[in-house]
């Protein structure tokens, strides 16, 4: 077993981390490519179960270090093909690892797995609660799972602590532009997940993914045909069966044995939280099985001991055969104390995967033996396997529906064309010219907009070119669908086919559109042909802009806001991008009212207040009665017990409802109970409730965030800060958000426009320029508080905006400063440590073991934690920040200040390198400030800024005139500090935050 160091493990040939490399370079999600995982010897051998008790200890001393070294991962890889080679090999794999690693750490009867069908379940062992995600070869390269040909399976076990780090405040919610862009970024590479499965709130469906998004979640944990949770180890991945299809596709999942009902289930949709009908066990009626996808509202929650005689599982049309049966036999308790408590909902999604779903396959829907003639489909043959060439439950006859056929013509059809690259850009800014010639105005900044976002989307490339499918004389097409290029993008196939098979009449936009016939054609022709959305996009602004010239005002207007939603459309598939194109809306206009909650919802003109008084008095003692309202963070649902997390304005309690209230809350309720207060049989305070005063369920699908600090985070810390810097005489200015010219080094800006002058506008990086030129007025200490923005890649810490205290001080040397800004810190962490001062050399010895001038210490350390850097530069002083700054300032404890620091600095820092004017504060490894005295001779600062933009990346205004000026006007001696809220936040947040296990309550 290789030791488990710092940041990662000791790599060697059979370094399970290593290995899984591959997968993790193209990973689309911002945060992956960074993570740190650790890995163990490569397991090859057939039992599954063997290799997790085998890598039990290595787990156990990587959940050691996970917080000191800011690891993220830990990677199992099985190396026997057999063990992934379909989704159930996968599903049974997945379900022997976990029980080995169960057994090593003393539950030899994988009770840890028995509720894992329940919602916020997670997987704990060696101590530590885990998201599981599994990559295997038996998902094809639309998969975010696929493993870009190797032939091993990986089992990634992430502990759920680690995803705190990369939300800001620290512990809560990752941002949801963040999912969007990462949502994106899979979707454009042809990778895209189901948000709405992912969102859901049973989390070990999330291990194990279906093949394709319309197919059922696999319940993993479940014993196939097996109802005893005393059965015996599970069976070697070697005895397990195999695919013996005959059909082309690649991995093709296994057909389970079908049941035997009859009965219809009908369609739902997949709820975050709770859904009904999940069982993965096909039916074989005759009967049109309706289509299913996952919903919010429905209120049977996963529940195991669903009996399949409910119905059989809808399905899709063209959904592929699901992969894994399921028994549906309940699994007893675990008779173990109910786990510890954490709020769990929402758990900020994986860093590497957040929860993706794999794009549809590719599946023939045809009579068996059958040829298929249209107007869209020439003579062809079709593969007679019968168990994948019957029509599944197709909503209209699947002999009369000509879009499979076509999908699979036009897939080989592109297959036969020499690689090319379809110029996207030139088509698009040749085709936009028509904006500036029609009769009806189109307003500067709609036009500036439309060319600018016309030709970024044909930058969001490549392209594929191919010889276009629709182009053939021999594919008959309603009038007006032939396209008048022989070569294009494969996305205009399926745009053209779509239209074909979805209008009746005339092609849109001049004719109606069938949307349920447009959604199964775009998803049949998409899974088959590939489809990426950017693409998608551009083909349909072309499509549009050829009609623009043509139209009357009103019909102008409405394809120009169809034209601008193209440029940014915000969604991450095909079909929506088609379904929100072609649909009777406004594209533009998102105003959709969630539905009602299954359980109904009071009327909106309630006008009784919550019960919010009694939070500003002390927690209840034993006996003591509360009245409360608030919000549900959390729910845990117990045998006799339903314990709920309820919050407001930063407070939380943890209420317990008997089995006598007839109230299911559930998170993202607002609630309001009567109860009296007692304790835990560990001694938990609890609020027992005696009775609900108000019930207003949830009607949104999103989930709550985890109970911030008092006033919500920052707000708090801004609002400790103040009264403690007024105190020490600064006063607080005020300066404005957005400027003429941008101040911000040589970082990208965000750039907007003032529309009535026709120029730029860029948002502030920093107030420092505005806060000197207060000093140079004439005023003494002055500070200012709010947001700063960066326009740069998500890459560590950094995020896009955030909120910063900067203070400037005349009458304070550095020392002073340093020293005043290290008890403001203190005293608002409430921090009983005092401050020490240290040198960076120092404090890199301590933190490394490591002295900054043993050179081949630093590159002994760098080959080790920073390969990547090591490979591109083997200057001592280079890997040296590069070691500190991604690994091992974490790691530095107390309060401490830094100084003789290395490196770089501002142009506005008075000094160089190591003998540059400035102090780094560090908390317990999180540099919170950074204090330094200003350059004040402006013949010296525009040397620097001159050096610093001779290299300039980004073409951007930096008009520092104005800035010289007031250096030249005369700058006093003065010293300043730039300080994160948010890491401060943070901290406060996380030395304050309760650790209230969920336990069985004693009144």
């Amino acid at each position: 077993m290789p030791e488990v160091h710092a940041g990662t493990a000791a790599l060697t040939a059979g370094d399970s981390a290593d290995r899984f490399r591959l997968v993790q370079g193209r990973a689309e999600c911002s945060f992956a490519r960074h993570s740190r995982l650790v890995g163990g010897p490569v397991q090859d051998g057939p039992d599954a179960f063997a290799a997790g008790r085998s890598v039990a200890a290595a787990l156990r001393a990587f959940t050691d270090r996970v917080e000191a070294d800011r690891l993220d991962g830990f990677v199992v890889e099985l190396a026997d093909p057999a063990h992934g080679g379909t989704t159930e090999a996968v599903a049974t794999t997945t379900r022997a690892v976990l029980a080995g690693i169960l057994a090593a750490d003393g539950d030899a009867e994988a009770a840890g797995l028995a509720e894992a069908g329940q919602e916020h379940w997670w997987f704990r062992a060696c101590g530590t609660r885990w998201f599981v995600l599994v990559f295997a070869p038996a998902y094809g390269p639309e998969s975010p799972r696929h493993t870009f040909g190797s032939p091993s399976t990986f089992v990634l076990l992430q502990p759920v602590a680690a995803f705190d780090r990369y939300a800001r405040p620290r512990g809560t919610e990752i941002a949801q532009t963040v999912r969007e862009d990462i949502r994106t970024r899979y979707a454009a590479t042809g990778r895209p997940y189901d948000a709405d499965l992912a969102a859901q709130n049973v989390e070990a469906l999330k291990f194990v993914w279906p093949q394709g998004p319309t197919d059922p979640p696999i319940r993993w944990w479940e014993r196939p045909g097996s109802p005893s949770p005393t059965e015996p180890a599970l069976a070697p991945a070697s005895a397990l069966p195999r695919s013996t299809s005959s059909d082309p596709t690649p991995n093709a999942p296994l057909d389970p044995t079908p049941s035997t009902s009859s009965d219809p289930t009908p369609s739902t949709t997949l709820n975050p939280a709770q859904s009904t009908a999940l069982d993965p066990t096909p039916s074989t009626s005759s009967g049109p099985t309706p289509s299913t996808t996952l919903n919010p509202a429905q209120s049977t929650a996963l529940d195991p001991t669903r009996s399949t005689a409910l119905g059989p599982t809808p399905r899709s049309p063209l959904a592929p055969i699901p992969s894994a049966p399921s028994d549906p036999t309940p699994i007893p308790r675990s008779p173990r104390d109910p786990a510890p408590s954490t709020p769990s909902d929402p758990i900020p999604r994986s860093p590497f995967d957040p929860a993706q779903s794999a794009l549809l396959a590719p599946t023939q829907t045809a009579t068996s033996g059958s040829t298929l003639n249209s107007p869209l489909h020439p003579t062809r043959s079709t593969p007679s396997d019968p168990a994948r060439s019957a029509p599944l439950a197709p909503p209209r006859n699947a002999a009369q529906d000509p879009t499979p056929g076509a999908a699979q013509d036009a897939a080989g059809y592109h297959a036969e064309s020499p690689p090319a690259a379809w110029d996207a850009t030139a088509a698009l800014l040749r085709a936009v010219a028509v904006v500036s010639v029609t009769g009806t105005a189109v307003d500067r900044e709609t036009a500036r907009s439309l060319f600018a976002g016309l030709g970024g989307l044909g930058l969001d490339g490549p392209h594929r070119q191919v010889r276009l499918y629709t182009a053939r004389s021999d594919v008959a097409l309603p009038e007006g669908l032939r396209p008048a290029h022989p070569l294009g993008a494969p996305e205009e196939d399926v745009f053209r086919l779509a239209l074909a098979a979805a209008c009746p009449a005339a092609p849109w936009p001049e004719g109606p559109v069938d949307g349920a016939a447009l959604t199964d054609a775009v998803r049949t022709l998409a899974g088959r042909i590939g489809c990426r959305v950017p693409t998608l996009a551009a083909v349909a602004a072309l499509w549009l802009l050829r009609s623009l010239e043509s139209a009357d005002p009103d019909r102008h207007r409405w394809i120009l806001r169809r034209l601008v939603w193209l440029t940014d459309p915000q969604v991450a598939d095909a079909t929506r991008l088609m379904s929100l194109l072609t649909g009777p809306g406004d594209p533009l206009v998102r105003l959709t009212v969630p539905a009602p909650a299954a359980d109904g919802c009071p009327g909106t003109d309630d006008e009784e207040p919550l019960p919010l008084a009694d939070w500003h008095r002390p927690a209840a003692g034993p006996g003591d009665e509360r009245r409360l309202g608030g919000r549900v963070l959390a729910v845990r649902r117990h045998r006799r017990w339903t314990f709920a997390d309820l919050s407001w304005s930063g407070r939380s309690t943890q209420l317990a409802l008997g089995a006598e209230q007839s109230v299911r809350p559930r998170p993202g309720d607002l609630l309001a109970v009567r109860g009296h207060g007692g304790r835990s049989r560990g001694g938990t305070p609890v609020l027992f409730v005696d009775e609900v005063l108000q019930h207003r369920p949830t009607r949104s699908a999103r989930t709550p965030g985890r109970a911030a600090p008092a006033v919500g985070g920052v707000a708090e810390a801004v609002n400790a800060v103040k009264p403690r810097l007024a105190a020490q005489g600064f006063e607080e200015m005020l300066s404005p958000v957005l400027s003429g010219g941008f101040f911000g080094g040589a970082s990208r800006p965000f750039t907007t426009r003032h529309a009535a002058r026709n120029r730029p506008l860029y948002l502030r990086v920093t107030t420092e320029l505005d806060l000197l030129r207060r000093l140079a007025e004439g005023r003494t200490r002055v500070y200012e508080v709010g947001p700063s923005f960066r326009n740069e890649s998500l890459r560590g810490d950094a995020v896009k905006e955030f909120a910063m205290l900067e203070a400037y001080a005349a009458d304070l040397r550095l020392d002073g400063m340093a020293d005043l800004v290290a008890r403001l810190v203190t005293d608002v962490l409430d921090e009983t440590r005092a401050p020490r001062r240290t040198a960076f050399d120092d404090a890199f010895a301590e933190t490394s073991g490591v002295h900054p001038a043993d050179e081949a210490g630093v590159l002994r350390l760098a080959a080790e934690h920073t390969p990547d850097t090591l490979s591109r530069t083997a200057d001592p002083g280079v890997l040296v920040q590069r070691l500190w700054r991604g690994t091992f300032r974490h790691r530095l404890p107390g309060v401490a200040l830094i100084d003789r620091i290395p490196g770089p600095g501002s142009p506005f820092i008075a000094g160089e390198d190591r003998a540059a004017r400035r102090v780094w504060l560090s908390v317990d490894g999180v540099e919170l400030a950074e204090i330094s005295v200003n350059e004040r001779d402006p013949d010296r600062l525009a040397r620097r800024l001159a050096e610093q933009f001779r290299t300039d990346p980004h073409p951007v205004h930096r008009d520092y005139r104005d800035v010289l000026e007031t250096f030249a006007d005369g700058v006093p001696p003065c010293v300043g500090v730039g300080l994160g809220l948010e890491r401060l936040a943070g901290l406060r947040d996380a030395r304050r935050r309760p650790d209230a296990p969920e336990e069985e309550p004693r009144r």
